[in-house]
């Protein structure tokens, strides 16, 4: 018999959408319109209380073949003021690679921004299918090469740029540290923060696995969402894929930025990040991982307790920044 369950206070507020699990979207196309409007409503949720005490500006930086992309900066007064550089996060969210918007986050980091004191970048970055790999990362890549050479202008230190994601967001953060170290990049970030991170397009669940029936994103969808990103190469362990966008593939973990993870135990996402923080240990990456219990995907969407002390954890691992 399982022993798994939801979290008291999920299980409390969700217990009507918990009682019929929704059906898994159907194609690439319906994750980008459902899940969209579930991003766009969570994020409206801090739209009310969140933007005081921070300004919002629109960056434009130019990518790797010259198109222009958008970052997103969330800055507290107090780091706009500050008599000394500050540590920054640069930001990227949610959404399978094929999903989602940096703009609709700007409520949510300005919440970590008041709680952190720092300033936040979000990255507007392109979304497959239309642009597969490598435009998404290659636009990360820019947007971090940008603050480091213009950190001045935003009152931060170069050397503690924090690279932070959300699921894709955070499987695109992992990518970018693997990817500024193999490059030989002059700057580097001080600290990942791997936020449930989608890390492994070969990951699989077994049909008699009883994780099925609590999972918010399903095998389904997350077969489709690494295919759009990666094409027919999304998951066979047989052929070759660059770990820069499917980081459980890299060989090589050492010589990387310290690693903050967390991961909600009913999360399609949990076994993938446990074995990528054991191996960043074993690599010799200082790493700190936290397991939510009866947590599920995107858990910190909503603003019940044990949601709102996952916020609290990250922005303290920022803090001491």
């Amino acid at each position: 018999m399982s022993q798994l369950k939801y979290d008291a206070d999920y299980q409390k507020t969700f217990s009507v959408l918990l009682s019929k699990q929704r059906k898994p979207w159907s194609s690439v196309e319906e994750i980008k319109s459902s899940s969209c409007r579930s991003l766009e409503a969570f994020c409206l949720s801090y739209e009310s209380t969140s933007t005081s005490g921070v300004s919002i500006k629109t960056i434009s930086v130019k990518s790797f073949d010259n198109v222009s992309i958008d970052m997103y900066w969330t800055a507290p007064d107090s780091a706009i003021a500050a008599s000394a550089p500050r540590a920054a996060v640069l930001y990227l969210h949610p959404g399978g690679h094929c999903a989602g918007s940096a703009k609709s986050f700007t409520h949510v980091n300005s919440r970590y921004a008041r709680s952190t004191g720092l300033s936040f970048f979000a990255v507007e970055y392109r979304l497959a299918p239309e642009f597969p790999a490598p435009y998404g990362l290659e636009d990360a890549l820019a947007a971090f090469q940008h603050l480091a050479a213009h950190s001045a202008a935003f009152n931060i230190d170069p050397a503690r740029i924090i690279v932070m994601g959300d699921s894709s967001g955070g499987g695109m953060a992992a990518g970018l540290c693997l990817l500024i170290r193999d490059r030989n990049l002059p700057v580097r970030p001080v600290k990942q923060m791997l936020c449930e991170p989608m890390l492994d397009d070969c990951t699989v669940l077994p049909a008699t696995s009883p994780l099925n029936s609590m999972l918010s994103w399903f095998p389904q969808e997350n077969s489709m969402a690494w295919q759009a990103l990666l094409g027919v190469r999304a998951g066979d362990p047989q052929v070759d894929v660059e770990p820069y966008y499917a980081p459980a593939r890299a060989q090589d973990l050492t010589d990387l930025p310290p690693a903050y993870l967390d991961i909600g135990s009913l999360d399609l996402f949990v076994g993938e990040t446990m074995e990528y923080a054991k191996r960043l240990s074993q690599a010799g990456v200082a790493v700190e991982l936290h397991v939510w219990p009866g947590l599920p995907h995107m858990h910190d969407f909503y603003g019940i307790p044990t949601t709102t002390r996952t916020m609290g954890t990250r922005s303290t691992a920022m803090k001491k920044l």
